[in-house]
């Protein structure tokens, strides 16, 4: 059993902020949380989303090495999976994001 509860309602009266995390390469993902304490920095979710990337953004090639078939995945530039990790959480989260404060982290 958890001692908290995982998601909570969003309070406009606090700042957002927004993990953006696309450190996997399959898929991408983001938080929207909200700061509970400020000096002790703890807070907690108000919602998550996430989705794996599609076959146009990865592409998987298979090459021969040493008289071996490996298979190597060929993925988009780092910068250009956070920047698209970072639009799909901006898509995502827009709602709560009318006329407020919101830190950016990735």
């Amino acid at each position: 059993m958890i001692s908290k509860l995982v998601l909570r309602a969003a309070d406009r009266a606090k700042e957002f902020e927004i993990f953006a995390d696309a450190a996997n390469r399959n898929s991408i993902s983001g938080v929207f949380i909200q700061r509970e304490h400020s000096e002790d920095n703890s807070g907690y979710a108000v919602c998550f989303c996430s989705r794996k990337l599609t076959d146009a953004e990865v592409t998987q090639k298979t090459q021969k090495c040493n008289g071996k078939f490996l298979a190597v995945t060929l993925t988009l530039p780092t910068i250009e999976v956070e920047l698209l990790d970072i639009l799909y959480t901006l898509e995502k989260f827009r709602y709560y994001m009318v006329a407020i404060t919101v830190r950016w982290l990735t």
